[in-house]
């Protein structure tokens, strides 16, 4: 009986042995296949995180370039050095095709060095055609500041027949106390502002901005609202969300924010 009992003691502990065997060995295959499966996840999920990455980078080359490119042409044009707003008005054509051909873009300006002004901006929304009380129809609104003289507000269709004016015989705005000035004129090379808020349609965005040879100061503006809406429609995949953010993690515009309040006291970013 004792003899029985042994056996089957050994018989227990021989088929435990390969039990435990058998799990050691299951478990060390489930590590070695997690971590593999683990590696390649992580390389399958780096490869999509550049893809993307470069597929962003490309969208706001896209984006940014032809800005780029518009304040170089401009810094060399004499739209720079004119002096008077019946001189400036010859250039609306030029300045309304841009444009039209960069529906991002939401206005084109330049500030000259005695605080004259000149600006272009696109009317591409009921709100914004009210905030700069212009007539039904107008396609673009044109700015014009002489610093001795008047603020001029003229309002044009699509044919760029004049619709209307307005005269506001005191002048409420200096371009030279702007940020997008200021950083302007210390480099000769095209720099980009902070978000702010923009000083008419009390919309936050962010300028590029370039100093021509006499000083004049050329300035295209975005809006912070229209940026988010190009990253909502050039989605680059399913489960991955995009967004600009500035170096201390403040967003710029991601489709997954709701939109930035127009008229707020201050820049509010979210994080």
């Amino acid at each position: 009986m004792s003899r029985s009992r042994a056996s089957l003691s050994l018989q227990t502990l021989i088929s435990s042995a390969i039990v435990v065997a058998m799990l050691v060995v299951a478990a060390v295959i489930f590590a070695i296949s997690y971590q593999y499966s683990r590696e390649l996840v992580k390389d399958a999920t780096l490869d999509r995180t550049h893809l993307v990455a470069d597929e962003l980078n490309s969208l706001m080359e896209r984006t940014f370039l032809p800005a780029e490119r518009t304040l170089e042409l401009l810094s060399w044009d004499e739209l720079t050095a004119a002096e008077t707003t019946e001189e400036r008005l010859s250039s609306l054509p030029k300045l309304t095709d841009l444009l039209r051909k960069d529906q991002v873009i939401d206005a084109i300006y330049l500030g000259y060095e005695d605080g004259d002004f000149m600006l272009v901006r696109p009317i591409r929304s009921e709100s914004v055609r009210e905030i700069v009380k212009a007539p039904i129809d107008t396609a673009f609104v044109g700015e014009f500041i002489e610093q001795d003289g008047q603020q001029q507000w003229r309002f044009y269709n699509n044919q760029l027949e004049q619709l209307g004016q307005r005269i506001d015989p005191k002048v409420s705005y200096d371009p030279r106390v702007r940020p997008w000035f200021d950083i302007a004129q210390r480099s000769s090379e095209m720099q980009v502002s902070e978000p702010y808020i923009f000083f008419t349609t009390r919309e936050v965005g962010m300028t590029l901005s370039k100093s021509a040879q006499n000083r004049t100061i050329i300035g295209v503006d975005y809006a912070l609202n229209d940026l988010s809406k190009l990253l909502a429609a050039n989605p680059i995949g399913e489960g991955v969300e995009l967004a600009l953010v500035t170096p201390d993690l403040r967003i710029i515009a991601s489709p997954q924010i709701p939109p930035l309040a127009v008229n707020q006291a201050e820049v509010e970013l979210p994080r």
